[in-house]
């Protein structure tokens, strides 16, 4: 099972942050969650970068933390389950 990933894509002064899970509705990894820093990182060391812009793969779903198995576990472990 594929677990996601952080795509990040230059196009002139604009940087997309692009949530690659679409079979899942583009639902947050613990992996794709800790790629972000370094994605996030890419652009800002890019001084052509003006803008970031996040998006979601597919056309049904921008990205969705919450049918993620690891976010399930964490919640849990917050109600002391």
């Amino acid at each position: 099972m594929s677990e996601g990933k952080i795509v990040a894509v230059t196009d002139g002064a604009t940087g997309w942050l692009i949530f690659s899970n679409p079979e899942r509705l583009n639902a947050v990894s613990y992996e794709m969650w800790r790629a972000i820093p370094e994605r996030v990182a890419e652009f800002v060391g890019d001084p052509a970068i003006r803008v970031v812009v996040l998006r979601g793969e597919g056309d049904k779903a921008f990205a969705c933390p919450r049918r993620s198995p690891y976010w399930v576990i964490v919640r849990e472990r917050q109600r002391g389950s």
